[in-house]
């Protein structure tokens, strides 16, 4: 597969290889409990959350913070746009370029597009914010970040998207739901 000239039905078939699929087959420790070798699907990985999860020396209450709420493309159609814009950028091609079998790539950028989004607030629940409230917000880009996987098949090097989703701060989503409860 040629990694430097992804087209966006690749990026489309990449994303939903992904999803579907399971990411790795884990034996139950629990051989008591009769349960056989478990799969999940990558889907709970593609959308990811924002930030990874408790680190040595963080403390509770940063730990906290971090995690109380999860953001991720609100369509396909959208995420494999933002993938595309993503990897045109600099820093998605010399990730592309850098990518071998095995080894994995951890891309930040900002694309000059905005996409519909939903964020799941603690206490609220899911949320969705549309170009039009993000553009009311002032903002006119999409930070992204994304985890790239380079798998070797039969000697060919293939993409494989561990994560992908919209990185939103907390500020600027209390200014969103500030805006749609106005």
């Amino acid at each position: 597969m040629d990694l430097d000239n992804l087209t966006k039905s690749q990026l489309r078939e990449i994303l939903r290889t992904c999803r579907g699929f399971p990411a790795q087959k884990l034996k139950s420790k629990r051989k008591s409990a009769g349960h056989a070798p478990m799969a999940h699907a990558t889907t709970a990985h593609l959308h990811g959350t924002r930030p990874e999860p408790y680190k040595k020396g963080q403390t509770f209450d940063d730990f906290k913070k971090a995690v109380t709420y999860k953001s991720k493309f609100y369509m396909l159609e959208d995420m494999v746009n933002a993938l595309w814009l993503m990897l045109q950028k600099s820093a998605g091609k010399s990730a592309l370029r850098s990518l071998s079998a095995g080894s994995r790539k951890k891309v930040t950028a900002k694309v000059g597009a905005l996409f519909d989004v939903e964020v799941y607030v603690e206490k609220i629940g899911r949320v969705k914010f549309t170009k039009g409230d993000q553009s009311k917000a002032g903002r006119s880009h999409t930070k992204c970040l994304a985890i790239l996987e380079g798998r070797d098949r039969n000697g060919v090097l293939y993409l494989h998207v561990q994560t992908f989703y919209p990185i939103l701060d907390d500020g600027f989503i209390n200014e969103l739901l500030n805006l749609k409860t106005a």
